[in-house]
C-alpha cells in the first residue's frame, strides 16, 4: 500500500503567502476542527451557509463513487437535522439556491496525495474539490464538523476555506474479536468512529486462542467448536461472523473509506483452531478452547503438510471475502516448545537446512506469504517475524517498541507502527493516557527522508481480554482515538492544551450527542479492590476510581450480576456471603471483566502473620494479613487477592492468639507458567505452642508439570498428627527455582503466588 505523500513545504508556504499579514478572523467551528487540517481559515465576511428547506448535493455525471459519497453526506445531514436531502448529477447552481443549500463534490483538485481536498463554504454554497473520491470523503467529514445550529429551529455551515491532506496513508485501529466477540452493529459503530476521525484501516483480529470468529465453509468445526468456549462458571460463550455478515461489514467500511484488513493468526494463538482440528497440532491431542488469557504452547505444526493445506484453504476463503491488498498473518508470541519435540518439524528443519526453530517459523511464514502472493496480495506480520529471515516485500507491524520499527526499516521493510506504550488503548487511560497517545510519532527520531517513507503510518489497538461489550469498546476508544487520528493526519506542531480545548469545545459533546460512549482521558473506568479493615477485620469493597456513568453491581447468591442487581458503594462490607460477584456497568451494558471474591471461613481468619520475606510490592494482596483474610484469589493473578514472591522461598508464621485444635493446614497457590508463575516444589508445615519449640507436621507436594498450560489453582494440605493443639503455625513454600529450558524466560527466577493459609 503506497504511503500518501505529505504536501511539500514549498506548497504549504505558497498557500500561506496568499494570506494577508492581518490575523485571520476567528470562528469557533473552524478553530475546533479535528484532526487539525493543513490550513483552515474562517471566512466570516462570506456569511454562513443555511441549510434551507432542502439540501442538494451535486456530483459529476458518470461518477457512481461520488454519488455514494454524496448519499452518505445526505443521510448524515438528514439524521442530524431532519432536513430532506437529494443527490443529483451535473446540476448547475442556478435554480437550486432558493430551495436550500447546494453542496458540490468533484475530483478536480490537483495534488500528489490522492486523499487531499479543498473545501470552501460561503453563503452561496459549499464545494469539495478532491484529488479522488477518498479525499472527497474526508472533505465531507470536515464539512459535517462545520455544521452548527443557527438557532433553535435552523441549521447552517460555518463559512471557511480548508486545504487539507493526511501525513500518513495507513491510519488504523485494531479490534480483537477473539477474546470477546462483538455483534455486527458494534463493528459498524467502530467503523463510523474511524470515518469521523478520517482513519482508513480497520485491522480485524478474527482468530485467537479463545475463539475463532469467521465462518470458513470448508471447515465447519471452526464455527461449531472453535467459536465457543466454556467459561469458568460453566456457561458457554462465543459467536462468529457469517460470510454474509463479513461481506456486509466490508462493504459498510468501503463506503465510508475504510479498508478492512483481516488477521488470521499463525502459527501461534491458534488453540481454538486446534480444539476443532487436533491433527493440525504437533501432538494431535484434543484440547479445549481456552477460557483464560495468555500464551499457549500448542501451535500449528510446521512439519505436517495438512497444516498448510488447511491454512491455504482458509486464506483462499478469506481473500474471497476481503478485497484488502494486505492480509495479516500474525506471527507473534509463538512458543516453540512443541516444535522442538516434534519429529516432523525437526525433519523439515533438517531437509530445509534450518538452523533453529525461529528459522522454521520464517520458513513457515514464507510458504504462507507465497500463497497469498499468488492472489496478488501482500502479507503483514507482527514484529516477531524479524526474529528470523523475513520474506522480501513483507510488511511489519511493530508492537514491542520503536526499535523494531528501526530494525524493520533497516532490513528494507515497510512498517505500521503500534508500540504498546503509546497505542494499546485497550489498557486503562491511567496507563496509556490521551497525553501519551498524543506525544507518539510513528517515525522514530533521526530517520532520514528515505527511512521515514518506509513508515506507512500506525494503529491503535483494542485487545479485548477486558473489553466485554460494545459500550466498553467505545469507552476505551474515546477520546484517545481522536488524539491518535490527529497525530497520523496532521503535520502541524503538537499542542496538547490546544488539542484538549478543541476536544472539549465541540468534538466530545458532538460524539456524546450522537450516542457514543466517551471514557476518561487519564483515569481508569473502574478500579475495584477488596481490602481488610485492620481494626474490624472485615473485608470491604474499595472503589477509588469510578468514571462518570459507571456503576458496580453485585450479587451474593452466586448468580451473574445484571443491570438490575444491587449497586455497590465504596466501603460496603463483602464478607457475608461465600461468593460475591461484582460487575461494572455502563447503563445496561457490562464493561470490563467481572470480579469474584470467594470466602473461606476457618479458624485462622484474622490470625497475625509474619512474612519472610515480605511479598513483592507489585503483588501485595490485601496487605500484611492477606494470607489470613479469608479471601480466595481467582484465576487472574493480578486480581488484588494474590501475594507474589519473585525468586525466594516463602515462610509465613501465624499466631492464632490462643492454642487451638488443628487438624490440617492448607496453602493455596497458583500456577500460570506463561506469566512466569510456577507452583512451589513443596510446602512444609510446622507447629508450636510457644513460638520457640517447633514440631514438623509434614510436607505436601504436587504432580502438576511446569509445562501445564493455563491457570492451575493448587491446594497444598498437610494433616497434623492426632489433631494437636497449637497456637503457632509455620508454613514454608519452597520456590520451584529457575524457569525451565524452552521458556521465554528460561534461567530466570520464577514467581511463587499464594492467597490463603486455611486452618482446619
Amino acid at each position: 500500500m503506497p504511503r500518501s505523500a505529505l504536501l511539500s513545504l514549498a506548497a504549504a508556504l505558497s498557500l500561506t503567502a496568499t494570506l494577508t499579514a492581518q490575523a485571520p478572523p476567528r470562528s469557533e467551528a473552524v478553530d475546533a476542527l479535528l484532526p487539525r487540517p493543513t490550513r483552515a481559515v474562517a471566512d466570516l465576511a462570506a456569511g454562513a451557509l443555511p441549510l434551507g428547506r432542502i439540501v442538494t448535493i451535486a456530483v459529476p455525471a458518470g461518477s457512481p463513487r461520488l454519488r455514494e459519497v454524496g448519499a452518505l453526506l445526505g443521510a448524515e445531514l438528514q439524521q442530524r437535522t431532519g432536513r430532506p436531502t437529494r443527490v443529483v448529477a451535473g446540476v448547475a447552481e442556478s435554480g437550486r439556491r432558493a430551495e436550500g443549500a447546494l453542496i458540490r463534490l468533484d475530483t478536480s483538485y490537483q495534488a500528489s496525495n490522492d486523499e487531499a481536498y479543498a473545501l470552501t463554504v460561503g453563503a452561496r454554497g459549499a464545494a469539495i474539490h478532491a484529488a479522488s473520491s477518498r479525499g472527497a470523503l474526508w472533505g465531507v467529514q470536515t464539512l459535517l464538523q462545520l455544521l452548527e445550529p443557527a438557532d433553535s429551529a435552523t441549521w447552517q455551515f460555518a463559512a471557511a476555506r480548508v486545504d487539507d491532506a493526511p501525513r500518513f496513508g495507513w491510519r488504523g485501529s485494531l479490534v480483537d474479536v477473539g477474546r470477546h466477540w462483538f455483534p455486527v452493529r458494534d463493528i459498524e459503530r467502530h467503523i463510523d468512529l474511524l470515518a469521523r476521525h478520517k482513519m482508513n484501516v480497520l485491522h480485524w483480529h478474527l482468530t485467537e486462542d479463545q475463539g475463532w470468529r469467521i465462518e470458513i465453509r470448508r471447515y465447519p468445526r471452526l464455527t461449531a467448536v472453535a467459536a465457543w468456549r466454556t467459561e469458568r462458571d460453566g456457561t458457554r460463550y462465543g459467536g462468529y461472523y457469517t460470510q454474509r455478515e463479513v461481506r456486509h461489514l466490508v462493504e459498510y467500511a468501503r463506503q465510508r473509506g475504510v479498508t478492512v484488513v483481516p488477521e488470521i493468526e499463525m502459527p501461534g494463538h491458534s488453540s481454538a483452531a486446534l480444539a476443532a482440528y487436533p491433527n493440525l497440532g504437533c501432538t494431535a491431542d484434543t484440547i479445549a478452547v481456552p477460557n483464560s488469557w495468555g500464551v499457549f504452547a500448542d501451535i500449528y505444526c510446521a512439519g505436517k503438510e495438512e497444516t498448510f493445506t488447511f491454512l491455504f484453504n482458509v486464506l483462499d476463503e478469506v481473500m474471497d471475502l476481503f478485497p484488502s491488498p494486505i492480509i495479516h498473518i500474525g506471527g507473534d508470541e509463538a512458543p516453540k516448545d512443541r516444535w522442538k519435540e516434534c519429529a516432523p518439524c525437526q525433519a523439515v528443519m533438517k531437509r530445509e537446512h534450518l538452523a533453529d526453530e525461529e528459522a522454521l517459523q520464517s520458513w513457515f511464514m514464507g510458504r504462507v506469504a507465497a500463497h497469498v502472493a499468488k492472489r496478488g496480495r501482500r502479507v503483514i506480520g507482527w514484529d516477531e517475524v524479524l526474529d528470523g529471515p523475513y520474506i522480501a516485500g513483507g510488511l511489519v507491524q511493530s508492537w514491542r517498541d520503536s526499535s523494531f520499527t528501526r530494525a524493520a526499516v533497516a532490513r528494507g521493510h515497510d512498517v505500521v507502527a503500534s508500540p504498546n506504550a503509546f497505542t494499546y488503548i485497550n489498557q486503562s487511560a491511567n496507563q496509556v493516557s490521551l497525553a501519551s497517545v498524543y506525544q507518539f510519532d510513528p517515525v522514530p527520531p533521526g530517520f532520514d527522508a528515505a527511512s521515514a517513507r518506509r513508515v506507512l503510518g500506525g494503529e491503535v489497538t483494542l485487545w479485548s481480554e477486558h473489553i466485554t461489550s460494545g459500550a466498553n469498546l467505545e469507552l476505551m476508544t474515546l477520546p484517545r482515538l481522536a488524539a491518535f487520528a490527529e497525530i497520523l493526519w496532521s503535520a502541524a506542531p503538537r499542542d496538547l492544551p490546544a488539542f484538549e480545548r478543541r476536544l472539549a469545545l465541540r468534538h466530545l459533546p458532538r460524539l456524546r450527542d450522537a450516542g457514543f460512549a466517551v471514557g476518561p482521558s487519564d483515569a481508569p473506568l473502574a478500579t475495584i479492590a477488596v481490602r481488610v479493615d485492620t481494626s474490624t477485620r472485615r473485608a470491604v469493597v474499595r472503589m477509588p476510581a469510578l468514571a462518570a456513568g459507571v456503576t458496580v453491581r453485585a450479587t451474593r447468591d452466586g448468580s451473574r450480576p445484571s443491570a438490575e442487581s444491587l449497586a455497590l458503594s465504596d466501603g460496603d462490607a463483602v464478607d457475608a456471603p461465600d461468593l460475591l460477584r461484582m460487575q461494572p456497568f455502563w447503563g445496561a451494558s457490562p464493561i470490563l471483566e467481572e470480579r469474584r471474591v470467594a470466602f473461606a471461613r476457618h479458624p485462622g481468619v484474622g490470625a497475625r502473620v509474619t512474612l519472610r520475606p515480605l511479598a513483592d510490592a507489585r503483588y501485595p494482596g490485601t496487605g500484611t494479613g492477606s494470607l489470613t483474610d479469608g479471601l480466595l484469589g481467582g484465576s487472574e493473578h493480578g486480581d488484588g487477592l494474590w501475594q507474589g514472591w519473585w525468586g525466594p522461598d516463602l515462610q509465613a508464621e501465624l499466631d492464632l492468639g490462643a492454642a487451638r485444635r488443628v487438624a490440617s493446614v492448607t496453602l493455596r497457590c497458583l500456577q500460570n507458567v506463561r506469566s512466569w508463575i510456577v507452583l512451589p516444589a513443596r510446602v512444609e508445615v510446622a507447629w508450636s505452642t510457644d513460638g520457640k519449640d517447633w514440631h514438623d507436621a509434614g510436607v505436601a507436594r504436587h504432580t502438576v508439570p511446569v509445562s501445564r498450560e493455563g491457570v492451575v489453582l493448587q491446594p497444598f494440605t498437610v494433616a497434623l498428627p492426632s489433631a494437636v493443639d497449637a497456637r503457632y503455625l509455620r508454613v514454608t513454600a519452597r520456590s520451584a527455582g529457575a524457569l525451565p529450558a524452552g521458556h521465554t524466560g528460561a534461567g530466570q527466577a520464577s514467581w511463587l503466588f499464594a492467597d490463603e493459609i486455611i486452618v482446619r
